[in-house]
């Protein structure tokens, strides 16, 4: 595992599905445990079980795949935070 260099210039990967839409306040990991970034919701696709959002994170576009429970749809346009575990997030210089 390579050590990148501080200030270096990254690029961010994470699968789509291990993003969630983050609650306020609420059970799970500690913040420590977790990347969380604000945004708002750019599109929305249907895709039978999963529901697709890519959602606009200063300028950026983040892919977040949810399964379709049936719960409240979000529509574009609305503001967002996304969490996602710090393990599952893959840094590459360059």
């Amino acid at each position: 595992q390579k050590t990148l260099a501080p200030g270096a210039s990254v690029s961010l990967f994470v699968r789509p599905e291990r993003i969630a839409f983050a609650e306020a306040e609420g059970p799970g990991p500690p913040a420590s445990a977790l990347n969380r970034a604000a945004g708002r919701i750019r599109r929305m696709s249907f895709l039978g079980n999963i529901l697709r959002y890519v959602v606009d994170v200063s300028g950026a576009e983040i892919t977040v795949d949810v399964q379709n429970a049936g719960s409240r749809r979000l529509a574009e346009g609305d503001a967002v935070a996304l969490a996602w575990a710090v393990a599952d997030s893959l840094a590459l210089e360059g």
